[in-house]
Protein backbone atom coordinates (compact mmCIF):
# COMPACT_ATOMS: atom_id res chain seq x y z
CA UNK A 1 0.00 0.00 0.00
CA UNK A 2 1.25 3.51 -0.82
CA UNK A 3 1.78 5.90 2.09
CA UNK A 4 0.26 9.20 0.97
CA UNK A 5 0.94 10.89 4.33
CA UNK A 6 4.65 11.39 3.82
CA UNK A 7 6.82 12.16 6.84
CA UNK A 8 4.61 13.50 9.58
CA UNK A 9 6.39 15.81 11.94
CA UNK A 10 3.95 15.75 14.80
CA UNK A 11 5.07 18.02 17.59
CA UNK A 12 3.35 20.03 20.23
CA UNK A 13 3.63 23.50 18.74
CA UNK A 14 2.31 26.62 20.41
CA UNK A 15 0.02 28.42 17.97
CA UNK A 16 -0.17 32.14 18.70
CA UNK A 17 -3.72 33.20 19.31
CA UNK A 18 -4.78 36.71 18.42
CA UNK A 19 -5.56 39.46 20.91
CA UNK A 20 -6.89 41.70 18.12
CA UNK A 21 -10.43 42.08 19.48
CA UNK A 22 -9.28 43.23 22.92
CA UNK A 23 -6.61 45.52 21.44
CA UNK A 24 -9.00 47.26 19.04
CA UNK A 25 -11.81 47.60 21.58
CA UNK A 26 -9.32 49.25 23.97
CA UNK A 27 -8.32 51.67 21.21
CA UNK A 28 -11.98 52.52 20.54
CA UNK A 29 -12.49 53.38 24.22
CA UNK A 30 -9.25 55.35 24.31
CA UNK A 31 -10.29 57.64 21.43
CA UNK A 32 -13.40 58.75 23.31
CA UNK A 33 -11.26 59.62 26.36
CA UNK A 34 -8.66 61.46 24.27
CA UNK A 35 -11.33 63.62 22.57
CA UNK A 36 -13.47 64.27 25.63
CA UNK A 37 -16.31 62.30 24.03
CA UNK A 38 -16.50 64.51 20.91
CA UNK A 39 -15.23 61.74 18.63
CA UNK A 40 -15.90 58.11 19.43
CA UNK A 41 -14.95 54.81 17.88
CA UNK A 42 -16.57 51.43 17.68
CA UNK A 43 -15.13 48.03 16.89
CA UNK A 44 -17.86 45.49 16.29
CA UNK A 45 -18.82 42.44 14.31
CA UNK A 46 -20.48 43.10 10.96
CA UNK A 47 -23.85 41.39 10.95
CA UNK A 48 -25.37 40.04 7.74
CA UNK A 49 -28.91 38.91 7.09
CA UNK A 50 -29.02 35.37 5.75
CA UNK A 51 -31.70 33.48 3.90
CA UNK A 52 -32.12 29.84 4.80
CA UNK A 53 -31.68 27.47 1.90
CA UNK A 54 -32.25 24.34 3.96
CA UNK A 55 -35.64 23.72 2.35
CA UNK A 56 -34.21 24.20 -1.13
CA UNK A 57 -31.39 21.79 -0.31
CA UNK A 58 -33.80 19.13 0.84
CA UNK A 59 -35.90 19.58 -2.30
CA UNK A 60 -32.83 19.20 -4.51
CA UNK A 61 -31.75 16.15 -2.56
CA UNK A 62 -35.08 14.46 -3.20
CA UNK A 63 -34.87 15.28 -6.93
CA UNK A 64 -31.29 14.06 -7.38
CA UNK A 65 -31.76 11.03 -5.17
CA UNK A 66 -28.43 11.68 -3.39
CA UNK A 67 -28.14 10.57 0.19
CA UNK A 68 -26.42 12.33 3.06
CA UNK A 69 -23.65 10.65 5.00
CA UNK A 70 -24.48 10.29 8.68
CA UNK A 71 -21.53 10.25 11.05
CA UNK A 72 -22.14 10.52 14.77
CA UNK A 73 -19.66 13.19 15.86
CA UNK A 74 -22.19 15.35 17.71
CA UNK A 75 -19.96 15.71 20.74
CA UNK A 76 -17.11 17.16 18.61
CA UNK A 77 -16.55 20.82 17.85
CA UNK A 78 -15.95 21.72 14.21
CA UNK A 79 -12.34 22.95 13.90
CA UNK A 80 -13.30 24.87 10.75
CA UNK A 81 -15.05 27.35 13.04
CA UNK A 82 -11.64 28.35 14.47
CA UNK A 83 -10.33 28.98 10.95
CA UNK A 84 -13.33 30.81 9.51
CA UNK A 85 -12.94 34.59 9.19
CA UNK A 86 -15.48 36.86 10.86
CA UNK A 87 -15.70 40.46 9.68
CA UNK A 88 -15.33 43.27 12.21
CA UNK A 89 -15.50 47.00 11.46
CA UNK A 90 -13.60 49.85 13.08
CA UNK A 91 -15.45 53.15 12.69
CA UNK A 92 -15.09 56.62 14.16
CA UNK A 93 -18.08 58.91 14.60
CA UNK A 94 -19.59 61.98 16.19
CA UNK A 95 -23.23 63.06 16.60
CA UNK A 96 -23.82 63.41 12.84
CA UNK A 97 -21.17 61.53 10.87
CA UNK A 98 -19.33 58.22 10.82
CA UNK A 99 -16.29 56.98 8.94
CA UNK A 100 -15.30 53.33 8.46
CA UNK A 101 -11.54 53.15 8.96
CA UNK A 102 -11.07 49.46 8.23
CA UNK A 103 -12.53 45.97 8.24
CA UNK A 104 -10.68 43.25 10.10
CA UNK A 105 -11.20 39.69 8.91
CA UNK A 106 -10.73 38.04 12.29
CA UNK A 107 -10.24 34.52 13.55
CA UNK A 108 -8.69 33.29 16.77
CA UNK A 109 -5.42 32.24 15.12
CA UNK A 110 -3.11 34.08 12.75
CA UNK A 111 -2.97 35.14 10.01
CA UNK A 112 -5.66 37.83 10.07
CA UNK A 113 -6.60 40.16 7.22
CA UNK A 114 -7.25 43.91 7.22
CA UNK A 115 -9.03 45.97 4.56
CA UNK A 116 -8.20 49.65 5.09
CA UNK A 117 -10.14 52.62 3.67
CA UNK A 118 -8.98 53.23 0.10
CA UNK A 119 -7.67 56.76 0.67
CA UNK A 120 -5.67 55.75 3.75
CA UNK A 121 -4.48 52.63 1.96
CA UNK A 122 -3.19 54.71 -0.97
CA UNK A 123 -1.51 57.21 1.34
CA UNK A 124 0.29 54.43 3.21
CA UNK A 125 1.00 52.37 0.07
CA UNK A 126 -0.85 49.34 1.46
CA UNK A 127 -2.38 46.43 -0.43
CA UNK A 128 -6.18 46.15 -0.68
CA UNK A 129 -5.97 43.16 1.66
CA UNK A 130 -3.06 43.20 4.12
CA UNK A 131 -2.09 39.99 5.93
CA UNK A 132 -1.31 40.24 9.65
CA UNK A 133 0.79 37.50 11.24
CA UNK A 134 1.11 38.63 14.89
CA UNK A 135 -0.30 40.95 17.52
CA UNK A 136 2.77 43.14 17.13
CA UNK A 137 2.22 43.43 13.37
CA UNK A 138 -1.44 44.34 14.02
CA UNK A 139 -0.38 47.15 16.36
CA UNK A 140 2.13 48.47 13.81
CA UNK A 141 -0.38 48.51 10.93
CA UNK A 142 -3.21 50.00 12.99
CA UNK A 143 -0.89 52.63 14.45
CA UNK A 144 0.15 53.74 10.96
CA UNK A 145 -3.52 53.88 9.91
CA UNK A 146 -4.45 55.95 12.99
CA UNK A 147 -1.60 58.37 12.25
CA UNK A 148 -2.40 58.73 8.54
CA UNK A 149 -3.01 62.25 7.25
CA UNK A 150 -6.49 61.37 5.96
CA UNK A 151 -7.68 59.94 9.28
CA UNK A 152 -6.13 62.81 11.25
CA UNK A 153 -7.95 65.29 8.97
CA UNK A 154 -11.27 63.46 9.40
CA UNK A 155 -10.88 63.28 13.18
CA UNK A 156 -10.10 67.02 13.32
CA UNK A 157 -13.22 67.76 11.26
CA UNK A 158 -15.41 65.50 13.43
CA UNK A 159 -13.92 67.01 16.59
CA UNK A 160 -14.52 70.62 15.53
CA UNK A 161 -18.16 70.10 14.44
CA UNK A 162 -20.87 71.30 16.78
Amino acid sequence: MDDLWGNLSLETVAVEESNAINTLREQARLLEKKTGGKVKATFSKIEYKTISVEGIGKALLSITGRQEEIVDLNDKKDFNEKLKYVKYKFEIYNLNYKFRVFILNYRSVFPLEIEVDEGIRDELNMLPLEIINSDEELKEKVSSVFRSKKLQMIMNKLYSMK
